[in-house]
């Protein structure tokens, strides 16, 4: 009998070392140029996903990290596209992100028991956060994770990203979790504590700032909730790891340059996030550290900021020395600060220089080039059949007016019928041959499906193009 427990517990501990084991080992998927996509954004719609597919390709991205706010973003014909244009697909989705209240219908009986409570006032009323010390949302959030990974198994990658908690302290309180579960949980950790600390009443002998020696319990309670949180979506029973084994994992965590005389210690405070903490107890197969708000809303920030994280890319090293680690960026999810591919390309380039092994940005339709520069014939492809001639662009089209034929010639063949799809320009000819050149007189972007579409109504055109016929 002792022997058979004996072989169980080495069975297990194989296992256990074996994952982490994968995780030393260099893998190309976590090198590959990535950047993210969030199928709703109207840049996406009302074009084939093959055309979404092909332009993110001809702009030098050979990884597409799905995002959103549910596992429900996953488009199978999005994922097929992608995957059949050769790219490596990614799903990224924040398990501790909230859920819209107007979207509650798709969210479990018994849901409102599960928010978090804020000590002042809730920031984001309109916006469900889930306790992580709540067994049921815990439980639900993992079915749901791996429910998709399970419908869709061509997924490479899942990233679990954006585990940390929403509030602040300061300047205007509004921090979670404060509820009766996170009370219960944190004196049953701390039996010799009576209670967490108080964040309102400075005389109270629980306040934060004066009852230290409470507040630093409370700050380890909250990184250890976050991080066994993450671990049990990964590692648990039923996790992702137990149903879906083929599938890399990719856990995350916040960095932020804002002066601190520690900033991994400020950022454990602030969020409850601490990358060397998720490493060392999830073993993943790569690691990202995420831009935080108060970085990527800078206008005027410096496509070298990648240096100010170091602290954060050491700090994991220091428990996984060979562990590859990401990344990530914001492009342009404010007006003020979007950034162009040049900057993106500096971004990256500093990001390698100091040791990370990749970069993604969030997200492609927001660089600020999508909506400024000219569109340029990449690529004109001949298809097998020798009919069907397919013209790739670097961006959006604008479908009507580059639906006419006059627009383009191929000496000595005749132009048949012209489709615009996203940035593609399929034609349908009696016949054409490799090698042959083709014009085109002009080529027009499209305004409309930008974002801020209404601020940048400007349409960009080019051309005369000339270009050969390839396979």
């Amino acid at each position: 009998m002792f022997k058979n427990i004996a072989k169980l517990m080495g069975i297990s501990l194989m296992l256990s070392f074996s994952a982490f084991a994968s995780a030393q080992t260099p893998n190309e998927l976590f090198t590959k140029p990535c950047i993210q996509v969030d199928p709703d954004f109207p840049y996406y719609q009302n074009r084939s996903w093959d055309s979404v597919a092909e332009e993110v390709a001809i702009n030098g991205f050979q990884q597409v990290a799905i995002t959103g706010t549910s596992p429900k973003v996953l488009i199978p014909e999005l994922i097929t596209a992608l995957k059949k244009k050769g790219l490596t697909v990614r799903c990224l989705y924040g398990p501790m992100n909230g859920y819209y209240v107007s979207q509650s219908k798709n969210l479990p009986e018994g849901w409102e028991k599960w928010r978090v409570t804020y000590a002042g006032t809730d920031p984001f009323p309109d916006i469900a956060f889930f306790c992580p010390n709540e067994p049921a949302s815990l439980e639900w959030r993992k079915k749901e994770v791996t429910d998709a990974l399970l419908a869709h198994p061509e997924i490479d990658i899942f990233d679990v990203g954006e585990i940390f908690y929403f509030g602040n302290l300061e300047p205007n309180l509004n921090y979670a979790c404060v509820c009766q579960r996170c009370v219960d949980k944190f004196t049953n950790a701390y039996p010799e504590e009576k209670n967490i600390p108080d964040f309102v009443n400075t005389k109270s002998i629980y306040y934060y700032k004066t009852n230290k020696e409470l507040y630093k319990k409370w700050v380890e309670f909250r990184v250890d909730a976050a991080v066994k949180y993450q671990n049990d979506i990964i590692n648990g029973k039923g996790g992702i790891r137990e149903l879906c084994p083929n599938v890399k994992i990719c856990t995350w965590n916040l960095g932020c340059s804002t002066p601190q005389p520690d900033p991994v210690a400020a950022m454990r405070e602030a969020e409850a996030s601490d990358g060397a903490a998720i490493v060392k107890m999830c073993h993943p197969d790569s690691h990202c550290i995420q831009t935080n708000a108060p970085d990527w809303t800078k206008v005027d920030l410096l496509p070298t900021y990648p240096k100010e994280y170091l602290p954060f890319l050491n700090a994991i090293k220091a428990v996984s020395p060979k562990l590859q680690v990401s990344m990530q960026t914001e492009i342009g999810s404010m007006f003020d600060m979007r950034r162009s591919r040049d900057w993106y390309k500096e971004f990256d380039k500093t990001a390698h220089e100091i040791g990370f092994t990749q970069t993604m940005g969030y997200m492609y339709c927001l660089f600020k080039d999508i909506a400024v520069e000219k569109p340029a014939l990449m690529k004109a492809r001949l298809e097998s059949d020798d009919r069907t001639i397919t013209l790739i662009f670097n961006k959006r089209l604008d479908a009507k007016k580059c639906q006419d034929k006059a627009l383009y010639s191929i000496p000595g063949i005749q132009v048949e019928d012209i489709k615009v799809d996203g940035n593609l320009v399929v034609i349908k000819t009696k016949g054409a041959s490799l090698g042959r050149s083709m014009f085109v007189e002009k080529a027009y972007d499209d305004p409309i499906t930008r974002h801020f579409a209404a601020q940048l109504k400007v349409q960009n055109e080019a051309g005369p193009f000339k270009v050969m016929l390839l396979r």
